[in-house]
């Protein structure tokens, strides 16, 4: 697999969002995320994930990051229904009602992603869409 040039988004106390709708395990999803050493099998700031080369993100840190699976809804407050992610701030920008029906959430805590890539499908785990970046608490 090719890589391609991407760019990292460092910023604590910021959370990005994405929901999506997947057929896959938790599991699988982790997979999709999971970092990996770059081509000389270092980790710097070259660290590498599947889902961060489809939106063009170069790293981010493992700890960091959520998945979870969520019964079919197009109601934002199903995917975000913590204190720690501001429901209004993303309501804000994409409304208390979704565009679809989905079924996963995904938080990178410490990046700032720019939107650069707004939705991805990717033919094993699903189709994505970026929500947006908010403070976090």
């Amino acid at each position: 697999m090719k890589l391609m040039q991407g760019r990292f988004f460092d910023k604590k106390g910021r959370c990005s969002c994405w929901i999506g709708k997947t057929k896959c395990s938790h599991s699988e999803l982790i997979n999709y995320l999971a970092t990996y050493a770059n081509e000389d099998g270092e980790f710097n700031d070259q660290i590498r994930s599947e889902f961060g080369e489809n939106f063009l993100i170069n790293g981010y840190d493992d700890d960091f990051f959520y998945i979870e699976l969520h019964e079919p809804s197009n109601e934002l407050k199903t995917f975000f229904p913590t204190s720690n992610i501001p429901n209004k701030e993303l309501a804000d920008q994409c409304g208390e009602m979704l565009d679809d029906y989905y079924n996963c959430s995904i938080f990178i805590l410490g990046i700032e992603y720019d939107g650069l890539i707004k939705e991805y499908i990717h033919p094993k785990y699903g189709y994505f869409k970026f929500l947006g970046t908010k403070k976090i608490r």
